[in-house]
């Protein structure tokens, strides 16, 4: 299948592009940061790198090539054709110059026999985490029964998601526009929701063109935190914990909510059926900081790792670990560091920033002062010049804003929030600080500045859209506590049931948010896969036509692919848009008994198809006489209240 073809040829050339750019990460498994052996295998940093820089690099080529297609050929009905027609000729000429220049320079120096044996525990610990991650991803969106199913704990992001998604495979939205807000243009980091429309354009049916690039993140994602986790510690043993502080996160809210039941109550009996997440504390009961955020925010967990990335390849730049590197090796890590952080904005632009405040403070304790200023220069460039490319003003608009989602927003409210959030986690860093060494306490203060940014800035008008920042650094942190529960395993027995019990504490409220999840999970928003809407949208509008609905979240138009003119509001809100606008002018729309300023204000929109259905009637005032006077009914279905038609102007402006 030509959509698999895509995938693998993406981990080829990105693989082919670090190897010649960066051949040192091919033995960045093999040491930890001292330069001692640690025996992971060489693929456990090379995949995951080569499958994110791959899919960047060839994604964005994917795009370009299509775009320019729809700007000198606004005719074409598929220009991902030609995108991907070109960019697979393009980088198949380039991987071939590369494989040359890397044979003739003898770069490939990874072991040409790596026995399995050598690796299995690695191989098993790898494989059980691909099952648990493949189920739940499948879990909350597949096709079962004819039918898109679409979990309960997802259905809100996916609905912008699946919007942008299948702009691109089924539409073609180039210039590109917002799918909830069309017309105007794209705010939002939709790179990875292109992507995965063009692995359905090229054949992957919807629910595998969302779920493998999503478990091929987070796989990426676990790899490298292990072997970052290795690297710090020289100790294969703390890759795990490190792993599994990710996956089940420390927090006091599963105790809380025990504490609180009345006498005779079974706790297990209430979880098993449990639905809900808990709320101690602000939006926690939206599944921000557990398992489910990896299930609604696609695009996290690549660029996450792609941090990692990063930290692997410029932590020994500390300058107590005496790592510095010459100056052709740092010219050429800060151009792919930079050039490659810069063009993941559009593929989650709050990673970019966390990244970059990461390696600002590393850059204050480290050698090679200049290469991280080039880095930094280089991203700065490209995230700029692409924000002003797809965005009319500005892409963020910072404000001071101290407590982040504290109820007290002063020192001591924002530390007994992070406590009520978190648990024991910052207590064990803290810990960890005072009996580690200087370039643990660098780390730690790296570590800590995506988190000082949620709770000192404001980059959008959402607030809660920092709390990426706060786990990026509670991921980095969990590093810590993984090296300091080894520490006490390895001492008296005492010592040693006091890290289990501190490990069952940092990892229970997780572990039962876990069960919340798969319980959540049963229920689901179910759509026909032959929906004669969908199907009618499909054939006969594009994505240059802006479609007039009630704010709909996740609703049949949505997975046509149509423009909506004003979707949901919070997606566009949330992205800087202004929805007050919109939101009187479909108001005004649908009721109006005016035929001559219902005419005005459409032609003035754009917008071409109205839709008058249930949620419209019942959000808005609708004048449907009026509207089925003026304008043609294209598609009728339902009776009575349920009756849902769609009105065309007649033209397309």
């Amino acid at each position: 299948m030509l959509a698999i073809l895509y995938i693998f040829f993406c981990i080829f050339t990105g693989a082919l592009l670090i190897w010649c750019v960066i051949p040192s990460i091919q033995t960045a498994a093999g040491t930890d940061i001292r330069g001692r052996e640690t025996g992971l295998p060489w693929w456990s940093v090379t995949l995951p790198a080569a499958y994110i820089t791959g899919s960047v690099a060839v994604g964005w080529a994917v795009y370009v090539f299509s775009y320019l297609r729809m700007h000198f050929h606004p005719e074409t009905e598929h220009p991902l054709i030609f995108g991907n027609s070109f960019a697979f000729l393009f980088f198949f000429l380039t991987d071939v110059i590369l494989f040359i220049l890397i044979r003739k320079r003898g770069r490939l120096s990874f072991p040409s026999y790596d026995p399995l044996k050598k690796h299995l525990t690695v191989c098993i610990l790898w494989g059980g985490l691909a099952g648990f991650l493949l189920f739940f991803f499948y879990r909350t969106f597949h096709i079962a029964d004819d039918e898109l199913k679409v979990g309960l704990s997802v259905f809100s992001d996916f609905a912008t998601h699946i919007g942008m998604e299948r702009s691109f495979s089924l539409g073609n939205n180039f210039p590109t526009a917002y799918s909830h807000y069309a017309g105007s243009d794209i705010r939002y980091h939709f790179m990875y929701q292109f992507m995965m429309g063009n692995l359905e354009f090229l054949g992957l049916r919807i629910d595998h063109a969302f779920n493998l690039p999503s478990f091929l993140g987070m796989m990426s994602l676990c790899m490298l935190l292990y072997v970052y986790a290795c690297k710090l510690s020289g100790k294969r043993s703390v890759g795990v914990p490190a792993v599994v502080f990710l996956l089940f996160r420390s927090s006091p809210s599963f105790f809380k909510w025990l504490a609180g039941l009345k006498p005779g109550e079974n706790f297990l009996e209430i979880l098993k059926d449990r639905r809900e997440f808990w709320s101690y504390t602000d939006k926690e009961n939206w599944g921000l900081w557990n398992l489910k955020v990896y299930m609604n925010q696609r695009h996290l967990a690549m660029a996450m790792a792609f941090v990692l990335v990063l930290l692997i390849l410029w932590t020994p730049c500390i300058k107590s670990l005496k790592g510095r590197y010459d100056r052709k090796t740092a010219l050429c890590m800060a151009l792919f560091s930079g050039i490659m952080l810069g063009a993941m904005s559009f593929w989650n632009g709050a990673m970019v920033i966390g990244a970059l405040a990461i390696l600002f403070v590393l850059a204050l304790f480290s050698d090679n002062k200049p290469a991280f200023l080039l880095l930094a220069a280089c991203a700065v460039l490209i995230s700029v010049f692409t924000s002003r490319f797809f965005i009319n003003g500005s892409a963020v608009s910072p404000s001071f804003h101290y407590g982040f989602l504290a109820e007290n927003a002063t020192v001591f409210g924002t530390a007994d929030y992070m406590l009520k959030l978190s648990g024991l986690l910052p207590i064990l860093v803290a810990v960890c600080f005072v009996i580690y060494g200087y370039h643990e306490r660098v780390l730690i203060l790296a570590f800590s500045a995506p988190l000082i940014l949620a709770f000192t800035l404001s980059l959008t008008v959402d607030i809660t859209v920092g709390h990426k920042y706060v786990m990026l650094t509670l991921n980095l942190f969990g590093i810590f506590a993984a090296m300091l529960l080894h520490a006490m395993w390895k001492q008296k027995t005492a010592v040693r049931v006091s890290a289990v019990i501190l490990a069952l504490i940092l990892t229970a409220t997780g572990l039962m948010e876990t069960r919340i999840l798969y319980n959540l999970d049963k229920g689901s928003l179910d759509f026909e896969n032959d929906d004669p809407l969908v199907r009618w949208i499909e054939d006969n509008s594009d994505s240059k036509d802006l479609w007039l609905t009630a704010p709909c979240s996740l609703d049949r138009p949505v997975l046509a692919g149509a423009m909506l003119y004003y979707g949901w509001p919070y997606y566009a809100w949330s992205a800087g848009y202004d929805t007050g606008y919109r939101e009187n002018i479909c108001r005004e729309i649908y009721s109006t008994t005016d035929p001559a300023r219902r005419e005005e204000l459409l032609a003035a929109e754009g917008i071409r198809f109205i839709i008058v259905d249930k949620e419209a009637r019942d959000y808005y005032d609708v004048f449907e006489a009026g509207i089925a006077g003026a304008y043609t009914a294209v598609y009728t279905e339902g009776d009575g209240e349920e009756r849902l038609t769609v009105y065309e102007r007649g033209q397309r402006y």
